[in-house]
């Protein structure tokens, strides 16, 4: 892959919708045996029109079983579609969590170096870290921060960097929705929880109606938090490939109506669930 990518992913901060449908979803893993099918083979339930907009709330370079086309498939089609893709970085999209999750594994395993995972981290640096869909709906992969109270403020860090352990960045992309009041400490070791009268100041400061995120496993594939003002999608059916959950993908119409399109994981035969035991490719 060329500057493409980088060249492109420096400007970019929001996307605009104008008039046309929006898809929005998550965690692409375990639904296709070499890359995730939703952003241009969406389910035979979806039917998309050639000028549609697909928008991804990142997360999708997951765990388990995380492949080379799980993560270049994604990045190949922005590159290819970059009027119709975008792209959010999530807490997956770092250096430490792809050498957990296996991603760093293939690479070595593939080409015998580590270079192919050096140049795609490197692009992940370049990702944005929330988008506005026509200046209502704040997408973000985790959540917000107590460090970040306008939207400006978001323009304003430094994303071109591994995702740190701590302060605003972090946050946008670990933090959690929770019934409580104001801040709490996030069990997860880092980002926040934040309570129903945070997203409500958030949401009046910032003159938006709802914020749409991923990061959290929802069996229904949707799931509303605080009386509709925070939404969480969850796109990968059966996660880790024992979870039994569906999938769900947010539908915007032109005037932003929501519509949920729900589906299960592709059949197991079909799935190609990696070996434990892989096999030096560079060597074949």
């Amino acid at each position: 892959m060329d500057n493409s990518m980088t060249s492109r992913s420096c400007s970019e901060w929001e996307l605009l919708s104008s008039g046309a449908q929006t898809w929005a979803t998550s965690g692409l893993t375990s639904l296709h045996p070499f890359r995730p099918p939703l952003l241009l083979h969406p389910p035979p339930t979806l039917s998309c029109a050639a000028g549609d907009d697909r928008f991804c709330l990142a997360g999708w370079s997951q765990k388990l079983s995380l492949t080379w086309g799980h993560v270049i498939g994604p990045l190949e089609d922005e590159v290819r579609y970059p009027d119709r893709i975008t792209l959010i970085r999530g807490n997956h999209e770092s250096r430490q969590i792809t050498q957990v999750y296996g991603f760093y594994d293939e690479c070595l395993r593939k080409y015998g170096s580590v270079t192919v995972w050096r140049y795609c981290t490197e692009i992940f640096d370049y990702l944005s870290l929330s988008a506005i869909i026509d200046g209502k709906i704040f997408c973000v992969h985790g959540g917000l921060s107590p460090s970040i109270q306008t939207l400006d403020q978001i323009r304003t860090i430094d994303r071109k960097q591994e995702v740190p352990h701590d302060g605003p960045m972090c946050d946008l992309l670990w933090s959690d929705p929770e019934d409580t009041t104001g801040w709490g400490v996030s069990p997860r070791g880092a980002g926040y929880l934040f309570g129903s009268d945070v997203v409500a100041q958030f949401n009046a400061a910032n003159d938006i109606d709802m914020i749409c995120r991923a990061h959290q496993l929802v069996m229904e594939g949707y799931k509303w938090h605080f009386n509709e003002t925070v939404l969480t999608v969850w796109s990968a059916p059966n996660y880790c490939y024992r979870c039994g959950n569906v999938a769900a993908i947010l539908e915007l119409d032109e005037h932003l109506q929501k519509d949920f399109i729900i589906f299960e994981a592709a059949p197991q035969e079909t799935r190609g669930i990696p070996s434990k035991k892989p096999v030096a490719d560079y060597f074949l």
